[in-house]
């Protein structure tokens, strides 16, 4: 099974994407995440046509593959002119992802937004999700809505999105660190790993630690150097069906060269544990 990383991890920031690509190489990683975010990787990356040739170039020559792209979206507007942008933002990740062969998309689903009643979060997500879905369907290309931020992080939100949308490809990026970021304890997150592991189809995996408290005082570790119950969820995960790459968030302190090594070994030796 190959094991990925992101591109644009917390500690890989400073990073230009040739410095990124031969770190990832070196440490021993087959397929990343591509980050989409402005400026990415010292804007050293460029994500039109000649950008994107480069991108799957130098990619190939490191035996790198692409499995995912990084986008950024926020479906909880009041406006119809501000919906129909984000829509437009994810046609244009569905082309970016097709001509570098990844198979998923990273979105997020939205943030709290003051001129919009709670009760409609989740249905305005779910309508902007759908919208996407048939082209994603005719791509053969993967939505995976991670949760993330206020509003997806919990399971039950998430599935009732899912079954909102009723699409095969609207599905979840399991970020296994931010259940317990955003305030669940460990109980609750280790039942929610076993609720979404069958809608995964991309992992940020993550370890952490709320001996300081959630959110903004979250400590975010190394794989295996946290609290979270991770071979839990690595198990639900592969016992469901599970077939692509198990992609590693680093966001510790530590330089990514180094905690971004303690995960990819941490998962070595879980999968050759699981394999023996």
């Amino acid at each position: 099974m190959d094991i990925g990383i992101l591109s644009l991890s917390y500690s890989f920031k400073g990073y230009t994407f040739d410095e990124f690509l031969q770190s990832a190489k070196e440490i021993g990683f087959t397929v990343y995440e591509l980050s989409t975010a402005p400026g990415a990787h010292r804007g050293t990356i460029r994500l039109d046509d000649e950008g994107l040739e480069e991108i799957k170039r130098k990619s190939s020559s490191l035996g790198l593959a692409i499995y995912a792209l990084g986008g950024y979206t926020n479906f909880v507007k009041d406006t119809t002119q501000e919906m129909e942008e984000e829509i437009a933002k994810v046609m244009r990740y569905l082309d970016i992802a097709q001509k570098l062969g990844a198979k998923v998309i990273r979105v997020f689903g939205g943030e709290p937004n003051p001129n919009v009643p709670e009760s409609e979060w989740k249905n305005l997500i779910a309508r902007g999700l759908k919208e996407c879905a048939s082209e994603a369907v005719k791509r053969g290309i993967y939505l995976g809505l991670e949760n993330h931020g206020y509003i997806t992080n919990k399971a039950e939100v998430e599935l009732e999105i899912l079954e909102k949308v009723n699409s095969p490809f609207v599905r979840l990026t399991v970020d296994t660190s931010n259940y317990y970021w955003f305030g669940n304890d460990l109980p609750t997150v280790e039942r929610y790993y076993k609720m979404v592991a069958p809608y995964c189809v991309h992992t940020h995996l993550k370890d952490g630690s709320a001996r300081n408290g959630f959110r903004e005082k979250y400590i975010s570790l190394a794989l295996g150097e946290g609290e979270l119950p991770l071979t839990v969820f690595l198990d639900e995960l592969l016992n469901s069906g599970f077939k692509g790459p198990l992609c590693i968030e680093y966001e510790g302190e530590e330089d990514a060269k180094i905690g971004a090594k303690k995960g990819y070994d941490f998962l070595k030796q879980y999968l050759s544990k699981r394999e023996g």
